[in-house]
């Protein structure tokens, strides 16, 4: 017979049950390109740090952002490769592929390949994701959205 569990470690349990079944409908939303199922995701008032450097004003905006992504790339996908759930954090490890068949950030589509490994570290409360930092090299970006001379 299991030994009992405590109630600090049944309560661990369920919050890392709640952090995963987030975590897994972020995935979901971004490659079904779900504008709304990624919304409810995040707190109104999340804060967004993008290597370091203060990105996106809010969930609004963080929303919007990713509209153009997917519109630049229609067949974005996100493919989780990693994830620590700790407390109220999460670092979650993700590869993203696509191609820029269509318009981004006010450039022509290349129809180049953008594929990039990348991290983010979320602290998380009440639902949703309260603040997101990632860590990503963006060259591989500048290089799918620039056409060749």
């Amino acid at each position: 017979m299991p030994p009992p569990r405590s109630s600090a470690s049944s309560r661990t349990g369920v919050a890392r049950e709640w952090v995963n079944t987030l975590f897994d409908t972020i995935y979901r939303a971004y490659n079904a390109q779900d504008a709304e199922a990624t919304r409810n995701c995040y707190s109104p008032s999340v804060q967004i740090i993008v290597n370091g450097v203060l990105g996106p004003g809010d969930r609004e905006s963080l929303v919007e952002a990713l509209g153009e992504q997917w519109a630049g790339f229609p067949d974005l996908t996100a493919t989780e490769t990693n994830r620590i759930v700790t407390e109220d954090r999460v670092v979650t490890e993700m590869r993203i592929e696509g191609h820029n068949t269509a318009p981004f950030l006010g450039r022509p589509a290349t129809r180049k390949p953008w594929q990039v490994s990348l991290i983010w570290v979320c602290r998380v409360d009440e639902g949703q994701v309260q603040e997101l930092r990632v860590y990503i090299d963006d060259s591989a970006l500048r290089s799918a959205i620039t056409t060749s001379s």
